[in-house]
């Protein structure tokens, strides 16, 4: 486990505005075996594969969050036109953000780095 106050190393591939990397590249984007997705810093739990859903963003995306408090708004968008990033709720590690979807075709869903994850199969 990652102490809470050593920070992530800079990665070129990766978008720290939301902490994302391109679509279709990261480790998670397509994963669909059974399990906890939790936090790479911090190992708290933070999305069930039962909520992985796919709406063809090509990242890691989620109906929801594996607890209430497991993952927590940072309270504005780094500017106007963006949703707000998402942090894990034990470490406050930045994951992705949360599109509300409001009038579109797709349902509410947390986009989240797969850089962000590690992942713990059931039953382990």
């Amino acid at each position: 486990m990652r102490p809470p106050d050593e920070p992530l190393v800079p990665r070129p591939d990766i978008d720290f505005t939301f902490f994302m990397e391109p679509p279709f590249t990261g480790l998670y984007w397509d994963h669909h075996e059974d399990g906890v997705y939790r936090c790479v810093r911090c190992e708290a739990p933070l999305f069930d594969s039962a909520d992985k859903i796919d709406i063809g963003a090509g990242v890691a995306t989620y109906g929801t969050s594996a607890a209430r408090g497991a993952v927590i708004a940072t309270g504005a968008a780094s500017d106007a036109s963006a949703d707000p990033a998402q942090c894990c709720g034990k470490c406050g590690l930045v994951l992705g953000h949360w599109v509300d979807a409001q009038g579109g075709t797709e349902p509410p869903h947390y986009l989240v780095s797969s850089a962000a994850l590690d992942f713990e199969p059931r039953g382990n």
